[in-house]
């Protein structure tokens, strides 16, 4: 079960990548967000999932799957775990924009990018 903090990393995304369009790639290759939801994790935590199409292939669904919020590193100071436990301060939003980020690298980075095959019938990962 996720928990409000996840949630609010979701609602933020929404906001961002939905509801205000970030204009993430240039011209043809420019995408179009879809959907963002929640995948229930084992014990490595929620996922988020974004669903979303390109300009020149609208009949290709792809999709990026990432952590719901950043990893706990060894000798993480304790500022970083009170921002998550406090889901409606700004950790969401710092999530969120993490991830937002995470995907424009992956559509606009010269040595990355969208797989110029793509399962029409499903969905290619990125």
């Amino acid at each position: 079960m996720t928990d409000a903090y996840e949630q609010n990393v979701v609602a933020w995304l929404q906001d961002m990548l939905i509801e205000h369009d970030p204009h993430i790639g240039p011209g043809a290759k420019r995408i179009r967000v879809d959907e963002v939801r929640l995948e229930a994790g084992e014990s490595e935590g929620d996922w988020v999932l974004i669903l979303f199409r390109e300009a020149r292939r609208p009949q290709c669904t792809f999709g990026l799957r990432t952590p719901a919020r950043e990893p706990t590193l060894p000798g993480t100071f304790e500022g970083q775990r009170k921002v998550w436990d406090d889901p409606e301060g700004m950790g969401p939003q710092v999530d969120a924009d993490m991830i937002a980020a995470r995907l424009r690298e992956h559509i606009e980075a010269a040595d990355m990018g969208l797989p110029q095959a793509c399962d029409a019938g499903g969905i290619t990962w990125i």
